[in-house]
């Protein structure tokens, strides 16, 4: 089957894209970026029957390291042809899997009796639960542990003395039989879905795949994401068989205690969460088998911001020169028709609503009066309640809700209605950097102090926000000057020096991109990415630019190109944005 979402190992940065049907002039002088993988376990397909004991000693402790991957049922079967003295317990589907990072393995001198001693030091990158959520871990990730394995007869295999005490896999082992699964849910107060990243195995079958993403959903929301998004399914609703292909939709069976739900939402949640898994059947809902609903599951791309966003009719890139805003296509005058003293501006995912911070730190916001923004632009609104400062570049939650950051401080700007924009009271957090909102609006990336953080947006009953547990993205780094979404699951996150330049992270550290940038001499201004969009069929991936010295790059496969205007010279810039 044809899947959306690739395994974790695909680099993100697009190889050659310029913006089709954008007006993006001509290949400029290109810096050259040398890509820097990261080391690994050497695992390059980790499944049940490629991994066993082997005649050299490492070599069998590294395999069993890769062995808890896949299907949970047989994970215990697995990982018995390990161990000199298998076990006759079953290993719970409940008991979590510790995704490592090796950071040493070393072989003991103080081997005796015929057997050997390893030594392996590592982190711990995340927890691997029953539902597929890779959470980070209680408590301190470092540690260190021992092994003893012993030469086997008569297959003179070495296989471990002991049984560790918790489950490891290497994490090159978990990004070869993993690939992310998101589930999606509603951001409080709107339609709009926002995922919850979970990961299935790839070598699964087609129906189990879709059987564990609806027991998932109907499960709920993580910990972590649970105050900013809702469900549509009450709490007790289980599916009352396996998802099943009848013709040409695909049957979700649900218990009579979904009976108080809303079929449409519930459609909704369903039609993205197997967006892949369902591939170009219906979707048909039941109630205790009798049906109560059938859709497309097409019929539901729009409720996804991040789909809508990425469009290519849309995603037209723009620049900042001397206060003008202009489009990346022309050097002449901008499509914002009177304004010379733009310092930043935002649009939202509808493209209706245009944030715009003036040289002065002055804050307006436009109501467009159509998704094509060269058009028109109605009277502006004046924001008020934000205090005197340095107002950074704003970055849009939703259609009323603006997240800005003044003199270090993040300020959330809401809709009072009646044209009223207005600064909520209090700061959200102090030592902020630059901020970016994913397009579902529900999770915000920021930089704090230099490192790069996740964190969800917590809608509140009287329109305004909150923000819940900020998670650290990259923790090696505390040089990050900005950050952005290149996927629903991934940052692009631009370093103040010429060291690891640009990098790919997924949200929960599990893949690091490093690239190596040897060419720009000045420190960089700004990022921009236009988030890939989940919608399957696209050849191409995230459109990344950087201004460096007030000059706009384009990060292709391995390199950045220098972006010029049509009599060849160099286009410049600050803060471009789509």
């Amino acid at each position: 089957m044809d899947r959306r979402r690739s395994p974790l190992l695909a680099v993100v940065l697009s190889a050659g894209v310029v913006l089709s049907g954008c007006g993006v002039p001509a290949d400029g002088p290109a810096t050259e970026i040398a890509i820097e993988q990261n080391g690994g376990s050497g695992f390059s397909d980790p499944g049940p029957s490629s991994l066993e004991p082997e005649t050299d000693a490492g070599n069998s402790l590294r395999n069993f390291l890769g062995a808890a991957a896949g299907i949970s049922t047989t994970r215990g079967e697995r990982l018995n042809k390990f161990f000199v003295s298998p076990s006759t317990e079953p290993i719970e589907q409940s008991q979590v899997v510790n995704v490592i990072r090796q950071t040493d393995l070393t072989q003991l001198p103080d081997s005796e009796n015929g057997q050997v001693n390893y030594r392996l030091r590592a982190e711990i990158v995340g927890v691997y639960d029953q539902w597929g959520q890779l959470s980070p871990p209680d408590g301190k990730r470092d540690f260190t542990m021992d092994f003893r394995l012993a030469k086997d007869q008569p297959d003179g295999k070495w296989r471990l003395v002991d049984r560790p005490t918790r489950l490891l896999l290497d994490e090159e082992a978990f990004k070869g039989a993993y690939m992310v699964s998101p589930l999606y849910f509603q951001r409080v107060g709107s339609t709009a879905l926002v995922p919850d990243i979970r990961y299935t195995y790839k070598y699964a079958t087609d129906d189990r795949t879709r059987e564990e993403l609806v027991d998932w959903l109907l499960h709920g929301p993580s910990t972590w994401l649970s105050r900013a998004v809702t469900t549509a399914f009450p709490s007790a609703t289980k599916l009352n068989r396996p998802p099943t292909q009848v013709g040409g939709a695909l049957v979700i069976d649900l218990g009579s205690d979904a009976v108080t739900g809303d079929e449409e939402k519930m459609a909704a949640q369903l039609a993205w969460t197997l967006w892949d898994a369902a591939g170009g059947l219906s979707l048909r809902l039941e109630r205790n088998a009798q049906p109560v609903f059938e859709s497309t599951i097409s019929a539901y791309a729009d409720r996804n911001p991040t789909a809508v966003f990425a469009d290519d009719t849309n995603s037209v890139l723009h620049r900042i020169d001397n206060g003008l805003v202009l489009s990346a296509s022309t050097t002449g005058s901008g499509p914002y028709q009177g304004v010379e003293d733009a310092k930043y501006v935002a649009n939202s995912v509808s493209r209706q609503h245009t944030a715009l911070v003036h040289d002065s730190n002055k804050l307006t916001v436009y109501v467009v009066s159509s998704t094509k923004l060269a058009e028109q632009v109605v009277t502006p609104f004046p924001v008020t309640g934000l205090p005197s400062g340095t107002v950074g570049r704003p970055t849009w939650v939703g259609e009323e809700t603006l997240l800005v950051p003044v003199g270090g401080r993040l300020y959330a700007v809401n809709d009072r209605g009646g044209g009223t924009w207005k600064a909520q009271s209090g700061s959200l957090i102090s030592g902020v950097g630059r901020v970016s909102a994913a397009p579902d609006g529900g999770r915000l990336a920021l930089t704090v102090d230099g490192r790069a953080y996740v964190v969800p947006v917590i809608p509140q009953g009287d329109g305004t926000v909150e923000l819940g547990d900020r998670r650290p993205v990259d923790r090696a780094y505390d040089n990050v000057v900005d950050v952005g979404w290149s996927e629903e699951h991934r940052l692009i996150l631009l370093n103040s020096g010429p060291e690891n330049f640009l990098r790919s992270v997924t949200i929960d550290n599990v893949q690091v991109e490093q690239l190596k940038d040897n060419g720009p001499s000045f420190p960089p201004d700004f990022l921009t990415v236009l988030c890939d969009s989940p919608v399957g069929g696209r050849s191409t991936s995230a459109k990344v630019y950087v201004v460096v010295d007030k000059k706009i790059y384009q990060a292709e496969s391995r390199r950045l190109r220098e972006l010029q205007n049509t009599d060849g010279t160099p286009m410049t810039g600050t803060a471009p944005f789509f």
